[in-house]
C-alpha cells in the first residue's frame, strides 16, 4: 500500500491536520469528522440563536430604559418649568387677568339681572295688576340703590 489516498486512510496535510480521504465511500474517520462537523455547526447555530436572543433582549431592555429615562427627563423638565419664577409669574398674571374678567362678567350679569327684575317690577307696579309685587318692587329697588352706592 504505497498509495495513502485510499478509503480508510487519511493523508496528513502539511500543517499537521488530517485531510479527508479520497476513497469512494466514507471511512470511519471521515464519518466521525462529518458527525463532529455537523455537531459543531449545530452548536454554532444554537450559539448564534442564543446570541441573537440576548441582543434582542438587550435592545428591548435598552429601549425600555431609554423610554423610562426620557419620561423621567420630561417629568423633571415639567417640574423645573412649574417651579421657575418666570413660569409662576406668568401663571399668576394669567390668573389675575382671568379673575378680573370673571368679576367683570359677574358684575354685568348682576346688573342685567337687576335691570330685568326692575323692569318686571316696574311693569307690575305701573299696571297695578299685581299689587303683591309693589312691596317687593320697593324693597328690590332699595337694595339695588344701596348696592350701587357701595
Amino acid at each position: 500500500m504505497s498509495n495513502n489516498k485510499g478509503h480508510g486512510h487519511v493523508v496528513p496535510r502539511p500543517d499537521g491536520l488530517k485531510a479527508r480521504c479520497g476513497g469512494p465511500g466514507l471511512c470511519p474517520v471521515c464519518q466521525t469528522e462529518q458527525r463532529l462537523d455537523a455537531e459543531f455547526q449545530e452548536m454554532l447555530r444554537k450559539q448564534a440563536a442564543s446570541a441573537q436572543m440576548g441582543m434582542d433582549a438587550a435592545k428591548k431592555a435598552g429601549a425600555e430604559m431609554y423610554r423610562l429615562g426620557k419620561q423621567a427627563l420630561d417629568e423633571a423638565g415639567r417640574i423645573a418649568a412649574s417651579t421657575s419664577f418666570e413660569e409662576l409669574n406668568s401663571q399668576r398674571a394669567a390668573n389675575a387677568m382671568l379673575t378680573a374678567q370673571v368679576e367683570a362678567l359677574e358684575a354685568e350679569r348682576d346688573a342685567l339681572r337687576a335691570a330685568c327684575i326692575d323692569a318686571v317690577m316696574a311693569l307690575a307696579h305701573a299696571s297695578n295688576r299685581f299689587p303683591e309685587y309693589n312691596a317687593a318692587y320697593e324693597s328690590v329697588s332699595a337694595a339695588i340703590a344701596r348696592k350701587e352706592q357701595a
